[in-house]
């Protein structure tokens, strides 16, 4: 089950990445290849199903029949996800339907049109697989049954990002009202409803999944246990999950008003009451060190460090791919927006598997040692080991979250043999969570600060220019727009070297004019010649064109031309015509004033 949450938050990134895609080829076409993607699934999942039934047929151990039915289900997932990626990246089907009608729909049902796609294809695998389930797991569903319920337990999980995203819609649209922006606004926003959703939603999760309270002898045996060891809780419910055969429990809510404990009928009929003790007590543990909450730091800070990293992704690209794909349309953008989706889909991949599983494991072995000191230490490697054989003899199958059984039944045995092993393994969890979460900080911040996004925008300006430039060496405007590049980068020869060939190539062009006269006023140390040429320059731009901007260079090339009354006059009119940065054109009156008059003063006193 935790495999299948990672999964759909792998698929929640996906379709978040992909909503906003363009269209590749016309929405016809984009319908006819989303039908053959769904069709090739089919065949994948269809030909699975056969070889699985083949080996049902000759079973000789059911452990091995086990393995392989879960291992063929992990691929079919995985395979899921990996259609619905190349569809939701190539041959988005809101965007389909958008430029088939002529509408535009709202982010909202974007969504949940894409999410249904994904839907498809898992629920393909589903109907095949039901039978494979059954056998497994010893239930009863019909096909339709298996479908449902697995969707069911979907459902609880797509409603909050659907509410979140949503929600931070309308934030983003309120800030913008209100005049309240920032990245520093929707994130603190966001976080609080976050927070907020997170704690208060559990009665709605227990709701959707039809728990039930949990009744019976056992049941107010562990309602006593949990009430001697003093932890607070809203109520322990029976898990209908799968029809309850599924030997697991669970704990929803870091809240304590709103903490429920989940408990499925399978695992209260085949344990003691002792193994169940155990049971609550490593839910407990999950309670006592704030599990929950830690998890939703970790998450938070990898998105939000995402967020931040977008920027350096896009400027990677810039820097890794051939120019040629900047100027080669829809495919060139294709090229990008491939790039950027394997950067981030590929950095949540190794988030979740690594660093997200690697806590998980060792949040289970904290859960497990708290529950061998509130209990004996034997119920709980009694519980593991009877859930372990129940299972399928599954002892020794770890997984990316979990430790296999036989680690977690070493790790009490060591725990009993050496009371300290428990504290250490607390402080060794407890520092790699606060330097995750001060690497997560400092990432964000050394990021943010880059501005790469900015910097990847003009290193692929500047790439298009120079392919341009090397098929066609005398256009003016693409060795004036190389110019204004080496210009700002302040590689002022060879902006100088640009500028002049534009003008040589366009004489009469007057940003031509106004660049090279701009460069020779403010390009640093220039000798009398080239404030007189910049003057000149500066003269036949405005004479060619009389626009603010041309006028403030006129200004500036008198200024440094010792002729001060001259700026001001040409410097008041470029701020009388000027209808946008109004503040910088009245600091030049002001400077050149200034000028004036310290030069008037200092003649007095001559």
């Amino acid at each position: 089950m935790i495999s299948n949450i990672i999964y759909l938050i792998v698929v929640i990134a996906i379709t978040e990445i992909g909503i906003d895609v363009k269209l590749t080829g016309s929405e016809k076409s984009g319908l006819f290849v989303s039908a053959v993607m769904l069709f090739m699934y089919s065949l994948i999942v269809y030909f699975s199903y056969f070889i699985l039934k083949k080996k049902q047929k000759n079973i000789q151990y059911k452990v091995s029949f086990d393995l392989l039915f879960l291992r063929m289900s992990s691929l079919l997932i995985a395979g899921a996800v990996l259609f619905y990626a190349n569809q939701a990246l190539f041959y988005n089907l809101p965007l389909i339907i958008e430029t088939f009608f002529g509408i535009s729909m709202p982010k909202l049902l974007k969504q949940c049109l894409s999410i249904f796609i994904y839907f498809t294809y898992v629920s393909i695998y589903w109907f095949f697989f039901a039978n494979f389930y059954n056998f497994v797991y010893q239930t009863q569903f019909t096909r339709l049954q298996y479908v449902i319920s697995n969707l069911r337990i979907y459902l609880p999980m797509l409603i909050p990002w659907l509410m979140f995203s949503s929600f931070y819609d309308l934030l983003s649209k309120a800030g913008k009202r209100l005049g309240v922006e920032g990245d520093a606004f929707y994130i603190s926003l966001f976080g609080l409803s976050v927070i907020l959703f997170f704690g208060f939603y559990p009665p709605i999760i227990a709701r959707l999944w039809g728990c039930k309270r949990l009744a019976g002898a056992k049941a107010d045996e562990l309602r006593s246990f949990l009430h001697r060891s003093g932890f607070a809780y809203r109520e322990i419910l029976s898990w209908p999950i799968f029809q309850g055969k599924m030997l697991t429990a669970g704990i929803v809510g870091p809240l304590p008003r709103f903490r429920y404990i989940l408990i499925t009928e399978s695992l209260l009929q085949n344990l003691s009451i002792e193994e169940l003790e155990a049971v609550l007590a490593h839910e407990m543990g999950h309670g006592r060190y704030y599990h929950m909450w830690l998890y939703f730091a970790l998450m938070f800070g990898f998105f939000l460090t995402m967020w931040q990293t977008h920027g350096l992704f896009l400027y990677g690209g810039v820097l890794l791919f051939s120019p040629d794909i900047w100027v080669n349309g829809q495919w060139g953008a294709r090229v990008l927006d491939l790039y950027i989706f394997i950067c981030h889909i590929g950095s949540l991949f190794l988030f979740l598997r690594f660093l997200f599983g690697y806590f998980m494991m060792n949040f289970e072995r904290q859960a497990d040692l708290y529950a061998a000191t509130l209990v004996r230490p034997e119920f709980v490697i009694a519980a593991l080991e009877k859930i372990g054989i129940l299972t399928g003899n599954t002892r020794d199958i770890p997984s990316w979250h979990h430790y296999s059984i036989r680690q977690r039944v070493e790790a009490i045995r060591s725990f009993a043999k050496d009371p300290l092993y428990f504290a250490r393994h607390n402080k060794k969890v407890g520092r790699l969570f606060i330097l995750v979460i001060f690497l997560f900080i400092i990432t964000g911040v050394l990021v943010g600060r880059g501005n790469y996004e900015e910097m990847a925008k003009a290193a692929a300006y500047e790439k298009v220019v120079l392919n341009l430039l090397r098929t066609e060496a005398n256009n003016p405007l693409l060795h004036l727009e190389m110019g204004n590049i080496l210009y700002k980068k302040g590689h002022l020869g060879p902006a100088r070297r640009h500028y002049e060939k534009a003008m040589e190539l366009s004489p009469e062009d007057p940003t031509i004019l106004n660049n090279l006269a701009w460069l020779l006023v403010t390009g640093g140390e220039t000798g009398p010649e080239e404030r007189k040429k910049a003057l000149e320059l500066a003269k036949r731009a405005v004479g060619l064109k009389r626009e603010p901007a041309f006028l403030d260079t006129l200004a500036e090339a008198y200024f440094v031309n010792g002729m001060v009354e001259e700026a001001i006059v040409v410097a008041k009119e470029a701020l009388l015509l000027a209808d946008k940065d109004r503040d910088y054109f009245r600091s030049q009156v002001k400077r050149f004033e200034s000028a004036l008059k310290k030069n008037k003063t200092l003649g007095q006193g001559h």
